[in-house]
């Protein structure tokens, strides 16, 4: 069996069907996120940028990303996990032993 067994799926749908089925899957999402607070929980990034939009606050990406990653890390307690696994191959060790620690 090839590991491309699935290309023929994709093949045999038209781009607008699935574009159809993708927007109604949103919809959806949209829906059961609405009744939720999960939007007031974002950093947002200063209004100054946006004074001329009345209503519009962007959400700050970065600030969001970190604060995730960082809140996955404390929940580890030292072992390893999600952010740890992504963190280590980039470098970043936030281990902070008391051998590590500089006199």
């Amino acid at each position: 069996m090839s590991d491309y067994e699935e290309d023929n799926f994709v093949k045999n749908n038209s781009y607008e069907s699935l574009k159809t089925k993708m927007q109604v899957y949103m919809d959806e999402m949209d829906k059961e996120l609405s009744s939720t607070t999960i939007g007031e929980s974002f950093v947002k990034k200063d209004k100054d940028m946006f004074e001329d939009v009345e209503d519009f606050s962007p959400v700050d990406i970065d600030m969001n990303a970190l604060k995730n990653i960082l809140e996955s890390y404390k929940s580890q307690l030292g072992e390893a996990g999600p952010s740890s696994n992504m963190l280590g191959p980039m470098g970043v060790d936030l281990d902070v032993s008391e051998d590590k620690i500089p006199i």
